[in-house]
């Protein structure tokens, strides 16, 4: 496939003409390709599919869409490009950082259950081999 500025600029305006959100997708994301291929820093492609990816709740995608945008719009200094951003950019983030706290202490739990159940079963074990050692001595003698 032959990627130019206006294919992207194409497939960027032809995403507005589809209402279904996977026909969007699908041109925003080959017009998201083009520009990146192309080294073009000017890439709104990206900002729209991570606002999509943030309202299906797919937040990896999101946090690295916008992240990597907004890296883009400082590096082209587009100050229309960062307005657009800021006002997507705190929700994915706090939302990308709610997400990061709860998976947090979520593990957190079950490292406090894995210790718990493994300090069980040591004492289980040593248990084991004392009641052992003295049944071996009852039967020896």
């Amino acid at each position: 496939m032959k990627f130019s500025r206006q294919y992207s600029i194409i497939r960027f305006e032809r995403s507005f003409l589809y209402s279904g959100a996977k026909n969007r997708k699908i041109n925003l994301i080959l017009s998201a390709i083009s520009d990146i291929r192309l080294s073009i820093k000017d890439n709104a492609s990206l900002t729209d599919l991570a606002k999509i990816s943030f309202q299906e709740n797919d937040l990896d995608k999101a946090y690295r869409y916008i992240n990597f945008s907004y890296e883009d719009a400082e590096f082209y200094n587009s100050l229309h490009r960062k307005t657009i951003i800021s006002s997507t950019l705190p929700l994915i983030t706090r939302a990308y950082e709610s997400r990061s706290i709860i998976q947090k202490n979520e593990l957190e739990k079950l490292l406090f259950i894995s210790v718990t159940l493994g300090f069980i079963l040591l004492i289980s074990y040593c248990l084991f081999t004392s009641k052992l050692k003295e049944f071996q001595r009852l039967v020896i003698s």
